[in-house]
């Protein structure tokens, strides 16, 4: 189900009802809906538009129902369109926040971004930049309704620190559902990650991930077992994370690792 998500980047409570959502051209044309139940939007927090409030708790999880509002939208086309908050005060409209949209907004590696949210990166850039919009990362299930934004600017570094694994040696078998955690920490949100396991002899033992759009902040876990779902045994193992961008750029990161056994 298609949503708006509206953040509220101000220290002051934000009475919503009465305002307006549209898509709108150039010239103010276009459809628009008023949003015409109360709502007070606390400081940075979120509430999510949608015509179709079942689905959208479906189709995503962690969605927090008290941020949820069902209500009538206007059309927004895939291909291209215009996003508008604003209010009618004594006949004068009010912008509070606009951007115009199109496909060509989503990671490159996208074929078909049916179902995919964009997903501001920062909340204190400006919309109309066109690279502050991402889209969804795929661990998030392509979009976080009600949650900060699986592209919600983190960190910076090189991507050499900010790969990492929350232990060196995990016990799989010793304690009950120990795993190992890939954290990654990006310093830019058009990452495809791919992440694979291999032995101390370069054999391949399992892929975690294949050609994943990765988020600026996301983690992938490690169980201690093959493809089969065979507990390996103990030994040395190498991680390697591949993370290429939209432009070009390819980095690759090998994380050594121990799985130990009880003796």
């Amino acid at each position: 189900s298609d949503y708006i998500e509206i953040y509220n980047s101000s220290d002051k409570f934000i009475e919503v009802n009465r305002l307006m959502v549209g898509n709108l051209d150039a010239d103010g044309a276009g459809s628009d809906r008023m949003i015409d139940q109360s709502y007070s939007l606390a400081p940075r927090d979120f509430l999510v538009l949608t015509e179709d409030v079942a689905a959208l708790r479906s189709r995503y999880a962690n969605v927090d129902q008290n941020k949820l509002l069902e209500m009538d939208l206007p059309s927004f086309n895939n291909d291209e369109g215009n996003v508008t908050l604003f209010s009618e005060r004594s006949g004068d409209v009010v912008i509070i926040d606009a951007f115009d949209y199109d496909q060509e907004m989503h990671n490159a590696f996208i074929d078909d971004a049916e179902g995919v949210a964009l997903e501001r990166v920062s909340p204190s850039t400006a919309s109309m930049i066109r690279s502050n919009w991402q889209s969804a990362s795929s661990s998030s299930g392509y979009g976080t309704p009600t949650q900060v934004n699986s592209q919600n600017v983190g960190s910076t570094g090189s991507v050499s620190e900010l790969v990492q694994l929350s232990k060196k040696t995990f016990y799989p078998m010793q304690q009950m559902d120990e795993v190992l955690d890939i954290v990654l920490t990006l310093d830019r949100p058009d990452y495809i990650g791919t992440i694979d396991v291999y032995d101390s002899a370069g054999r391949p033992m399992l892929q975690l991930a294949s050609n994943q759009l990765i988020s600026r902040n996301d983690q992938y876990s490690w169980d201690g077992r093959d493809a089969s779902g065979t507990v390996l045994n103990a030994g040395v193992y190498i991680i390697v994370v591949r993370l290429t961008t939209s432009d070009g750029t390819i980095v690759t990161k090998k994380l050594p690792c121990v799985l130990s056994r009880a003796i």
